[in-house]
């Protein structure tokens, strides 16, 4: 199952999902979002709910356009894991479904995927997708402005942003 949202009259995606992700918690943000110009009624003036799947399917996955490259990968990693279908990019790993036993499995494939080295502990620090792509990117391209970003939207604690900012590139004041 997946939720949906119908929004009806004009409206821009990026602001409605922006919106949401303020205002509600991950497990809450719709998988889709469809813009209509009207609900579909049947004659009798009830919802027509077989028209708004068909109209749902036509529409995709709003959120699957938002992943970068390296999240895109995380992503994979984690529908492989949990059995799932799809999963929002700021959704935390326990949330979904995920429990110290897969962490431990995630954390095997996280290394292999990207050849790196990282601690098992800061998979606990680094709980959705957002925050883990910031985990497994080469050292030189972490920014202080996307910490900062991840920090805002609590996509990471604070423990995670010292961690990140750590592994960084020196910068100057």
């Amino acid at each position: 199952k997946e939720l949906i949202l119908y929004v009806v009259g004009t409206a821009n995606l990026a602001d409605i999902r922006k919106h949401l992700r303020q205002k509600l918690p991950g497990y809450m943000i719709p998988d889709q979002i469809s813009i209509l110009s009207s609900i579909p009624r049947l004659a009798n003036g009830k919802i027509d709910y077989l028209t708004l799947e068909s109209l749902s399917r036509k529409t995709g996955k709003i959120e699957e356009e938002e992943f970068s490259a390296i999240e895109k990968q995380i992503l994979a990693v984690w529908l492989e894991l949990l059995g799932l279908q799809h999963i929002g990019l700021n959704e935390n790993f326990f949330d979904v479904g995920g429990h110290s036993l897969l962490l431990i499995q995630l954390h095997q494939k996280l290394q292999d995927t990207f050849s790196i080295k990282i601690e098992i502990s800061e998979l606990f620090s680094h709980f959705t997708i957002s925050s883990q792509a910031l985990l497994v990117q080469p050292k030189n391209t972490m920014s202080l402005l996307d910490v900062l970003k991840e920090l805002e939207k609590g996509t990471i604690d604070i423990n995670a942003a010292k961690q990140a900012l750590s592994k960084s590139t020196p910068w100057t004041t």
